[in-house]
């Protein structure tokens, strides 16, 4: 009976986690999460707490994907050539198909991690996870001779991360997966060569190369 509970306590997290992606932590009241999740409202305290528990939980939640995502970029056998496909790839996965979400990290910055600490702690913490992740992968590719001699990869990894966000933020807007990823190919290209927007020309390396999709 347990397991079984615990199969259903994780499907009703993740309904919830995409209703707050979806509505954010201020507008999806307790009832929309109630249909949602489909539970009654004892159910949700008894198994969650209140709702700002559910969201911290729900936070939990997506993290859990997002640090499998960056273990991949740490994995030391990934070449720059695969970082630079996953970064692109991310920022295509902002824009997903409607109803566009966006990042429920970034989401929660703009509004929940404004007026609650802990909110605004946990969701830092994940920020410094992915960029953790980034110059792991950069000092690797810099040792690897992929980098230019001088590149500092702790600079590089929170660029490409502040790139990131604002990518984030630019999918809710309504720009296209071949937006997204046409601008995450430059600033990575830019990083990683430490180069000019003019020198993003038949001259880059090949395996550095990338073609937005529309």
């Amino acid at each position: 009976m347990s397991r079984r509970k615990e199969f259903v306590v994780g499907e009703a997290l993740e309904k919830a986690m995409n209703l707050f992606w979806l509505k954010g932590y201020e507008s999806a009241s307790l009832q929309d999460l109630l249909e949602a999740m489909g539970i009654g409202r004892q159910s949700l305290y008894d198994t969650f707490g209140d709702k700002r528990s559910l969201f911290l939980a729900a936070l939990d939640r997506y993290f859990d994907g997002f640090d499998e995502l960056a273990n991949q970029v740490e994995d030391p056998n990934a070449s720059l050539e695969n970082l630079h496909r996953l970064f692109v790839a991310k920022a295509g996965s902002l824009a997903s198909p409607a109803p566009r979400k966006g990042c429920l990290i970034v989401n929660s910055a703009l509004s929940a991690a404004s007026t609650d600490e802990e909110i605004s702690t946990r969701i830092s913490a994940f920020i410094r996870r992915g960029e953790e992740a980034l110059r792991v992968a950069l000092a690797q590719a810099l040792e690897r001779g992929e980098l230019e001699p001088n590149a500092d990869p702790e600079v590089l990894a929170r660029h490409l991360t502040c790139v990131l966000q604002g990518l984030a933020v630019l999918a809710k807007g309504g720009y296209s997966q071949g937006d997204l990823r046409q601008a995450a190919s430059t600033a990575f290209r830019l990083a990683a060569m430490g180069g000019s927007p003019s020198e993003l020309g038949s001259g880059l390396d090949p395996a550095l190369s990338f073609r937005a999709e529309a």
